[in-house]
């Protein structure tokens, strides 16, 4: 027969107190609720690329850290010229494999690239459609550790 005892008579004023991993208290709301705080690393990082008028690879980012990760891109150009982007993952940051297709942005259009692919580095190739027409683009990279 378990013994169901405790160094209390009266269980409903039995008490229990927590502590972390450091020894302290876990704090909680006023009404008991336990309070989370949230241990994910963001990053958000933009670069911007005037004038381009050949195809050229972007900034190379390290993701190998992030949980998720995308890049997002903007043609901010005025005229009415197009650019091409297409996102390239490496193993070794000198080996590239295109992972997207290439997307073709007008003037004011934007995009998202996201790696179905786990690799360390990532970065986006682009392009004006035209060399004779200069675009302006501006690349968004955020990631989630």
């Amino acid at each position: 027969m378990p013994n169901f005892k405790i160094f209390q008579d009266r269980p409903e004023q039995a008490k229990v107190q927590i502590h972390g991993s450091q020894n302290l208290p876990v704090l909680q709301e006023s009404d008991g609720a336990l309070v989370v705080k949230s241990t994910l690393a963001t990053t958000d990082v933009s670069v911007a690329a005037a004038g381009v008028t050949t195809s050229e690879p972007g900034t190379t980012y390290q993701v190998i850290g992030f949980k998720e990760w995308t890049f997002g891109v903007t043609n901010d150009t005025a005229d009415p010229n197009s650019a091409t982007v297409k996102l390239q993952v490496s193993p070794d940051g000198t080996a590239w494999i295109d992972q997207s297709a290439t997307v073709t942005l007008a003037e004011g259009e934007a995009t998202g690239l996201v790696s179905d692919i786990f690799l360390k580095y990532a970065r986006v190739y682009y392009s004006a459609v035209n060399g004779a027409s200069p675009v302006d683009l501006t690349f968004y990279f955020q990631g989630q550790a």
